[in-house]
């Protein structure tokens, strides 16, 4: 049996409902959403590249994907002088 590499962007995916859930009930901005991510241990190695720069792309992409709907529970809005929310919700 192979077991499968999952993706940089994967991890993110899974943590990211858990931590706005018990962190953040009124949501976080890009920054300090990237900030808490980064404290995961497991998300630490895969969030910087080899010259020690954020890979800010794996956040964006998935702000995109919560822009797009396709991704449950998540939502992105604007608050507080024009800045970018992520939310998580509980959608019946």
């Amino acid at each position: 049996m192979v077991k499968k590499e999952i993706s940089a962007t994967e991890l993110i995916r899974e943590k990211l409902p858990v931590i706005l859930k018990s962190k953040f009930e009124d949501g976080a901005t890009f920054d300090v959403l990237w900030d808490e991510l980064y404290k995961d241990k497991s998300l630490k190695k895969v969030m910087i590249n080899e010259n020690g720069e954020k890979r800010l792309g794996l956040l964006q992409g998935l702000s995109n994907r919560i822009k797009a709907n396709k991704e449950d529970n998540l939502m992105i809005v604007k608050k507080r002088m024009e800045k970018i929310i992520f939310t998580f919700m509980i959608i019946p």
